[in-house]
Order: C-alpha cells, then structure tokens, then sequence
C-alpha cells in the first residue's frame, strides 16, 4: 500500500466540481482592449497579468491578485 503524504509546505487546495461549477461561469480571458470595465467586473480573468494589464482601461483596477508559475524549474 502506498500512501501519499503531503508536504508540510504543501498547500494544495482541492474543490469540488459545485464549486467549481459556480465560479467557472466568472471566468473570461481578454482578447482585446477593454473599453467598458463593467464587462469584467466581478469576474476572474484567466492569461498572464501583463499582457492582460495592457488591455484594461487607465486607473480601472484597485486590485491585482496574481498566481505565479510555481516549480518551472522542477522536473517531473
């Protein structure tokens, strides 16, 4: 029998798929230049922070949460 034992540092969420169903509808990625911030208010948008940062319109933003890539460097 194996057992797989986190970690300590490990932080690994995990969700189920009724969360995952509420939040999926609030996710967009930006194909073009934003001119209505309404349009992505409240959502959660998917892509890489700088480029999607170019798209949105001047002092629209009063936060940014951003998730790096983790472990790049990592072979598995």
């Amino acid at each position: 029998m194996v057992i797989n034992k986190k970690s300590p540092k490990n932080k690994t969420l995990y969700i189920t798929k009724d969360i995952v169903n509420l939040y999926i509808p609030k996710c967009i990625e930006i194909k073009e230049k934003i001119k209505n911030i309404n349009d992505v208010k409240n959502k959660t948008i998917i892509g890489n922070s700088f480029e999607v940062l170019k798209k949105m319109p001047t002092n629209s933003v009063d936060l940014i949460v951003t998730d790096p890539p983790y472990n790049i460097e990592k072979r598995f």
